[in-house]
C-alpha cells in the first residue's frame, strides 16, 4: 500500500520526458509522502548534452508544480552506465534506508497535514 511508504521513485523515460499523467501521478503520490524522486530512463539514447537539457526541462516541469524540488536522477541500465547506478544508490536509496526513523515522523506529519487539508470544513 502507497501509504504505507517513505518514499515514491517515478520511473520516466526521456521520450517524452514528462507527460500529464506523469504530473498527476506525482501529485496523487504526494498526498501519501513528501519524498517523492523521479527516476529519468532510457538516458543512454541521449549525448551529455542532450541528457542535460531533458534534465533542466523536467525539473523546470516538476518546479511549476511543487514548492519542494522533486529530486531528479538520470538512468539506464545499459554497460557504461554504471556510474548513474551507483549515484542513484548512495544519493537515494542508502540514503532512505539510513534515515528510515527520521522519514517516518515526518511521513505520519505529512499525512495527518494531508488529511486536515482535504476535510470538509465544519
Amino acid at each position: 500500500m502507497v501509504a504505507e511508504r517513505g518514499l515514491a521513485l517515478v520511473a520516466v523515460g526521456v521520450d517524452p520526458p514528462l507527460s500529464r499523467h506523469d504530473i498527476e501521478l506525482i501529485r496523487n503520490l504526494s498526498r501519501y509522502t513528501p519524498n517523492i524522486s523521479l527516476l529519468l530512463t532510457k538516458v543512454d539514447v541521449l549525448d551529455e548534452g542532450e541528457r542535460a537539457q531533458v534534465r533542466e526541462f523536467v525539473q523546470k516541469q516538476l518546479a511549476r508544480y511543487w514548492n519542494d524540488a522533486v529530486p531528479v536522477y538520470p538512468y539506464s541500465v545499459r554497460p557504461g552506465f554504471e556510474r548513474l547506478r551507483a549515484e542513484l544508490d548512495q544519493c537515494l536509496l542508502s540514503q532512505a534506508h539510513s534515515e528510515a526513523g527520521e522519514q517516518h515522523a515526518a511521513i505520519l506529519r505529512h499525512k495527518v497535514d494531508s488529511l486536515l487539508g482535504s476535510a470538509p470544513a465544519i
